[in-house]
């Protein structure tokens, strides 16, 4: 090869290696500013993702407020929740681990199986709950066989408890899991062991009760376990919420009640503070707290008693006798004298039927005074076909019926005040009059809640003043103000030495009054019938417990200086003078005697 060949090779040579070089600093350059752009410029962009793959921020759950009666003895409260939990790590034998616990903690095979299907749903770090509420018995299996588990261990938790049990249960309500309907998307609700309020107090005062999630920042490792925790802001516990109920008097009430399907409610006539609110039976609001068992769940529904239902406020019953209260000041109103009198066959006709008085024999003569003193029914048949129903419905509502009294407790019925109006537009059908005189004894469409009728004796022993019922802790010293219900003074005395007579010798109720003096109640009984009577029926006859009539009492104490008004309802109790009196004397008798110092009555005096 000639010298000039040589020389050439090597300029294109030289030259294809600076082309090389230059495209491979070329290439360098743009590395290197895409790396200064990556490290320098969005620097702390990377670190801040590299922190959220690294520091987790967990809740923790808010302890639940406390609620207390008014002394201050706890009514719900919060237990410690012993949990047995897996924390699943990578290459672990999850199936053997699960095999293992459920044969420590005796699960059923079909518990294991569902418990296995959940863990091959979670991720390897993650924590698998395996049983909660442990007893004292499998926490000493778990914590003896720990070295085998190491993965395995106890974590405290929360379940709410009542103490009382069923006697509360139907004021206080439940909590359970929040259900995709009830959730409100925030972070708290999606908290697998969170609970909140499902009915009663607990549901309405939920936002006072819930407090304020803390979070902690822990940091994971690679697989997603947990090396340590790097910050923690503590939760604030929910405010405790105080009611007016006396735990002394409610659990007297329950047991007083006994077997009986019955609720009473006891309520200070001046502030509409609720003593004691009784639906029995009732269930073990506990047993919600845990998740409820299906055969206990099926026992609740399948009960004739419906312990699931709150009849002081939620079951509807018609009044019978005593509503003739409401038509007697109703008379009053539309200028009828307590003079006037009727008189008691024991049966009135009308038209083609025949309205029967309770007294198969009669009263004779009778006034107003005796008409209630002897609960006369003719005399009230009378009165409200002179009336019409629309003046009985008006009068009705003054005295809270017919319409929601409000009280903070969910799930409340408003019962029925019927007029013409209300049938014309519920069955398009016009009112007969046979109907008003079913009306003017308690009967036909009128339906009432214990709650009402505890509040229409407040409104008639107080003078008249619209007093609404209330679960909370009365705050003031001295009640509130109420309204006037624009009814006279003299009207409602009338009534009320009526009531006195149904209390005293020839009264329909006067082997009930409280043999003590200084505590002596006025009442009314009523008997509410269920079905149509059957006047056939030999005397004495046996009659299945669900076609019997339902038993009320409504009362207020003591007599001179009233203070407590109280309303009983015993379910097919048959009747008020002989179910629901003796009830309401004994508990409106505790309920005086539980009155601190008598200090109502001392106020009064001085």
């Amino acid at each position: 090869m000639s010298l000039r060949a040589e020389n050439d090779r090597q300029i294109f040579f030289t030259r294809r290696a600076l082309v090389l070089g230059a495209v491979k600093l070329g290439v360098a350059g743009v590395l290197a500013g895409r790396l200064y752009y990556l490290q320098v410029v969005r620097s702390g962009e990377f670190v801040t993702l590299s922190d959220s793959n690294r520091i987790k921020l967990q809740l923790i759950l808010p302890p639940r407020g406390r609620i207390l009666d008014r002394f201050g003895e706890q009514m719900a409260y919060n237990k410690v929740n012993y949990r047995c939990v897996f924390n699943m790590e990578q290459g672990q034998e999850v199936k053997a681990v699960i095999s293992h616990v459920s044969k420590l903690l005796e699960m059923s095979p079909q518990q294991e199986a569902a418990l296995l299907k959940e863990a091959k749903a979670l991720r390897p770090g993650n924590t698998l709950l395996l049983k909660e509420y442990l007893s004292w018995e499998e926490l000493s299996r778990i914590e003896v066989n720990a070295p085998d588990l190491p993965s395995v261990h106890i974590d405290l938790g929360q379940v709410r408890y009542y103490p009382d049990y069923e006697g509360t249960a139907h004021i206080l309500g439940h909590v359970g899991a929040v259900s995709e309907e009830e959730s409100d998307g925030s972070p708290l609700h999606r908290q697998p062991e969170f609970r909140h309020g499902k009915s009663g107090v607990e549901k309405h005062f939920e936002r006072e009760l819930v407090g304020k999630p803390g979070v902690k920042r822990v940091e994971m490792d690679a697989h997603g376990l947990l090396v340590r925790e790097l910050a923690r802001e503590e939760s604030v516990a929910g405010e405790d919420v105080t009611l007016s109920i006396d735990m002394r008097l409610q659990n007297f009430t329950v047991k007083r009640i006994g077997e009986e399907s019955a609720s009473v409610v006891v309520m200070d006539v001046r502030s509409g503070e609720v003593l004691t609110l009784a639906s029995m039976p009732a269930f073990d609001p506990n047993r919600f707290s845990q998740g409820i068992k299906p055969d206990y769940w099926k026992s609740l529904l399948n009960n004739e008693k419906h312990p699931l239902i709150n009849k002081a406020l939620a079951g509807q019953y018609p009044p019978g006798s005593i509503f003739k209260m409401i038509v007697a000041l109703a008379g009053l109103k539309a200028g009828v004298s307590e003079h006037n009198t009727s008189y008691c066959p024991g049966y009135l006709a009308f038209g083609s039927h025949v309205f029967r008085c309770w007294k198969k024999e009669g009263h004779g003569t009778v006034d107003m005074h005796n008409a209630l003193s002897w609960s006369c029914d003719v005399y009230f048949y009378q009165l409200a076909h002179r009336l019409g129903v629309d003046a009985i419905a008006e009068m009705a509502r003054k005295f809270g019926m017919g319409e929601l009294t409000g009280i903070e407790i969910p799930g409340e019925k408003s019962g029925i005040a019927p007029t013409e109006a209300w049938k014309r537009k519920r069955y398009n059908q016009p009112w007969l009059g046979g109907e008003t005189l079913n009306v003017g004894i308690g009967q036909g469409y009128v339906l009432v809640t214990p709650l009402q009728m505890a509040l229409m004796a407040a409104r008639l022993a107080n003078g008249g003043y619209a007093v609404k019922p209330s679960i909370l802790k009365a705050g003031a010293e001295t009640p509130t103000e109420w309204p006037k219900l624009g009814v006279p003074k003299s009207h409602l005395e009338l009534v009320q030495e009526g009531m006195r007579g149904v209390m005293a010798p020839g009264g329909t109720a006067h082997r009930s009054q409280i043999p003590d003096e200084q505590f002596h109640m006025a009442g009314k009984t009523g008997t509410a019938q269920v079905v149509k009577i059957n006047h056939n029926r030999p005397k004495g006859a046996w009659v299945p417990w669900n076609e019997r009539h339902h038993a009320w009492f409504v009362a207020y104490a003591p007599n001179t200086t009233p203070h407590y008004a109280c309303a009983v309802l015993v379910e097919h109790g048959d009747a008020g003078s002989k179910a629901a009196a003796p009830i309401a004397r004994d508990v409106l008798w505790e309920t005086q005697k539980l009155d601190p110092c008598n200090r109502f009555r001392k106020e009064t005096e001085e």
